[in-house]
């Protein structure tokens, strides 16, 4: 899901402008202190905040300018300005649930987390769409994925490395490019061209 919202978070702010300010974020956060004293504790409470949809608590819980997420060991490209947007964008489309399978700290500032992640996509109506549930519209994927999570010394996260099926995670794809080939949600998000009534 994650490069098919940041096509579309690339519509409504500027991409990559944190990389300007990437060196002096990462020299100011990674010295001095001490280290997290509890990262898998911190990971699960931005977890919890995405699970009932307080994009600000899990915006939170992240060092966006540091920030990176990986896929099979690829680097998805994450990097937003302004950082805000991308957690309230996403929850617009979807709801998300975690229910971890492992979860325990692996050494400084690091944890190790194996989860189901349950995706269930937005009916219609955070864009003011009737409820429907015609595909993707309330589309339930489900994802089984381990990650490798690094935090800061405030204990926010810097990198999401995760491991799972791609067949699943092209499912999120797939519902995300459904969504937006749907001239009401690109009329909701005011995406210049759309057809609007």
């Amino acid at each position: 899901m994650a490069k098919v919202l940041f096509g579309i978070v690339a519509c409504c702010a500027l991409v990559d402008g944190a990389r300007i300010q990437r060196k002096r974020g990462e020299a100011e956060a990674s010295y001095g202190g001490k280290p997290c004293p509890d990262p898998m504790a911190a990971i699960k409470e931005t977890m919890d905040c995405l699970f009932v949809k307080n994009s600000t608590c899990v915006n939170n819980g992240y060092n966006w300018i540091r920030f990176a997420k990986y896929h099979n060991g690829k680097n998805v490209g994450l990097r937003l300005f302004p950082f805000d947007i991308y957690w309230s964008m996403a929850l617009k489309f979807s709801t998300f649930e975690l229910i971890y399978d492992h979860a325990q700290n692996v050494g400084t500032n690091k944890a190790s987390v194996r989860y189901k992640e349950i995706i269930i996509m937005s009916n219609g109506t955070e864009f003011d769409i009737p409820a429907n549930d015609i595909y993707p519209f309330s589309e339930t994927i489900v994802q089984y994925e381990h990650a490798l999570v690094s935090v800061d010394n405030n204990c926010k996260m810097t990198r999401w490395d995760q491991y799972g099926d791609n067949f699943e995670q092209k499912e999120v794809d797939d519902a995300m490019d459904g969504f937006m080939s749907d001239e009401r949600i690109k009329c909701a998000l005011n995406i210049p061209f759309a057809k609007c009534d």
